[in-house]
């Protein structure tokens, strides 16, 4: 057998490691009989080697591919997550997408289309004000609702700030910033050095004092523009103010953070916002993975690195959950959710995945909804049975 594809990787992955994956990849589909050819011209789908990939995977689609669009991932690298994305994206506007792992044993099995329509929700009214600094990352291509669409369906302000505003604000706390704070939630400090730890503190002290000069409800940081501008991460002071019950989310994702705001309405508890890392259909197990997760949630804390680019601060932990809830908000007016329950069976310490990373083994036909319908890139976790609950919610009370 052969396949075709079109390699799509983003900046962060240097040659010499996609060479490495690539490798490693085809190799093993070599087992399988199956012979993989890069190919600008002429190729039958998209492989999606890394996460940050979706806009581009987009401009590729929209030029080159007319009919079924076919998304090839494998179990590394936010692979997955990317996938996940721009399906959604293309699904709501009509288009037929169909996600094949390349690391499935059952690789070229045929599998029946799915009919599942996601559940439609009614949410109105919660009367919060969620500060957005900077605009969505560029590839959440599916997750960048309006202010509009926020206020219409769920009640919500989006006080929207620049970057730039954060990053001047950062500068000016840390003279003052130390790294005691950020050292002691952690069992262990691996690649960072100190003053990273101090650079983690002062992102910290400078979001906190913006949630309380703008009288925000929760935020949403466009955070890889921090790595990119001045080689910082806000992975810890995510953990830090969700530890401190204040929905705070990742990438400027509109979608995750008001998921975010809305379970902690429904439960008191701050979710955890991962990206979905791996699909194992056979043994119904997904793996969520990101480089923070609420602090007062984790033990065997190791501050690490950021994953994709081996800079700042990242958490490693395992999350003290059993049974837990998954879901997601989505599609084009942000009123479909997807939840499911399952139960913890394991945490990895993978080194081409985010720093913490979980195993929760769901109902098989859950995890086939997610595939074939999903609604974008990152899943929300929480601790607890809740899936009765948030279908069954009176959406128009929630301001109370």
């Amino acid at each position: 057998m052969g396949l075709r594809l079109k390699v799509i990787y983003s900046d962060f992955l240097d040659e010499v490691m996609r060479q490495q994956i690539l490798t490693q990849l085809f190799h093993g589909l070599q087992k399988q009989d199956v012979q993989v050819i890069e190919s600008d011209e002429d190729f039958q789908g998209l492989l999606i080697l890394t996460g940050g990939t979706e806009q581009l995977a987009v401009d590729v689609i929209r030029q080159h591919i007319t009919g079924e669009i076919i998304l090839y991932t494998h179990r590394g690298n936010n692979s997955l997550a990317a996938a996940l994305e721009i399906s959604a994206y293309w699904q709501q506007l009509g288009r037929v997408v169909r996600i094949i792992d390349l690391e499935d044993e059952s690789f070229g099995m045929e599998r029946g289309e799915s009919s599942y329509n996601s559940r439609k929700i009614r949410a109105k009214s919660m009367g919060l004000r969620i500060g957005v600094i900077g605009e969505p990352s560029d590839w959440l291509i599916a997750s960048s609702h309006s202010a509009e669409i926020l206020h219409n369906s769920w009640g919500v302000e989006l006080v929207k700030l620049n970057i730039t505003y954060l990053q001047e604000l950062i500068k000016s706390f840390l003279s003052g910033a130390g790294s005691d704070e950020v050292r002691n939630w952690a069992d262990e400090v691996q690649e960072p050095n100190e003053q990273d730890l101090i650079n983690s503190q002062a992102v910290y002290q400078a979001l906190r004092e913006i949630i309380t000069e703008k009288e925000l409800d929760g935020i949403t940081v466009r955070c890889f523009d921090l790595v990119k501008d001045i080689s910082m991460t806000a992975c810890y002071a995510m953990g830090k103010l969700n530890s401190e019950n204040i929905p705070a989310g990742c990438e400027g994702d509109i979608a995750s953070i008001m998921g975010m705001a809305w379970a902690q309405k429904q439960t008191g508890n701050i979710p955890w916002m991962a990206n979905p890392a791996r699909i194992d259909r056979e043994r119904s197990i997904i793996t969520l993975a990101h480089c923070t997760a609420p602090l007062n949630a984790l033990k065997q804390i190791v501050l690490r690195s950021h994953f994709e680019s081996g800079l700042g601060v990242g958490i490693q932990g395992k999350l003290n959950y059993d049974e837990v809830t998954l879901f997601r908000l989505g599609g084009r007016n942000l009123d479909e959710i997807w939840v499911a329950e399952g139960r913890v069976t394991g945490h990895l310490q993978k080194e081409n995945l985010c720093r913490t990373q979980i195993e929760i083994s769901i109902d098989p036909c859950e995890l086939t909804k997610l595939i074939e319908r999903p609604l974008g890139n990152h899943l929300l976790v929480l601790p607890g049975r809740y899936k009765e609950e948030f279908l069954a919610t009176d959406y128009t009370d929630l301001h109370g």
